[in-house]
């Protein structure tokens, strides 16, 4: 029997944050980065302002955890405390290439692997990893501007692949490519 709506909720959050504990975020504004958890977090608020089911928002909450922490948390953990649903959905949303055998690979090797997979995913996670890639892009102001450049590049490659999941996120990831290829300092 599934849990109650926040039920579920809390739980994927308690597991994210678990995960997710003591890490940050890759870039931040000068005097700090922001615990990596308040990512999952904005994720999961964003798609439950556009009223998408509970094992959406539970699944957005940990989107991450099994390229980041999978010495933590594992798909059976996942399925166990969480569902099934949130389990594929969550698989959906793993890069493939977060395993010891594309260690040697080049970035251009890896996303072209990643973009792969997430063209055959479903819609619903689609829409997670187009919103994932909005928060992400958002961040961007603090990153080194070769990195920023290649990441607004690569952030254009999965919209044009993925963007008609939801063409109204798709078109804010656009808004903030192009003001950060503009040296714009606040996100849409």
């Amino acid at each position: 029997m599934r849990p109650p709506r926040y039920e579920l909720l809390r739980r994927a959050l308690e597991l994210a944050a678990w995960a997710h504990d003591g890490q940050v975020r890759k870039f931040g504004p000068p005097g700090g980065r922001l615990q990596y958890v308040i990512h999952p977090v904005r994720v999961m608020l964003f798609l439950q302002d556009m009223n998408y089911r509970v094992e959406a928002l539970a699944a957005a909450l940990l989107h991450d955890v099994l390229e980041d922490c999978s010495d933590t948390v594992t798909p059976g953990d996942i399925k166990r405390e969480l569902g099934e649903e949130v389990q594929l959905l969550v698989l959906e949303l793993t890069n493939p290439t977060h395993t010891p055998e594309w260690a040697g690979k080049t970035r251009e090797e890896k996303k072209a692997a990643d973009r792969e997979k997430i063209a055959n995913v479903s819609r619903l996670a689609k829409v997670i990893k187009l919103v994932d890639r909005l928060d992400n892009v958002r961040e961007m102001d603090h990153a080194p501007e070769a990195f920023r450049r290649k990441y607004v590049e690569e952030t254009r490659a999965l919209v044009a692949l993925i963007g008609e999941a939801h063409r109204h996120v798709a078109e804010l990831i656009e808004l903030e490519c192009d003001r950060l290829e503009a040296g714009l300092t606040q996100p849409v």
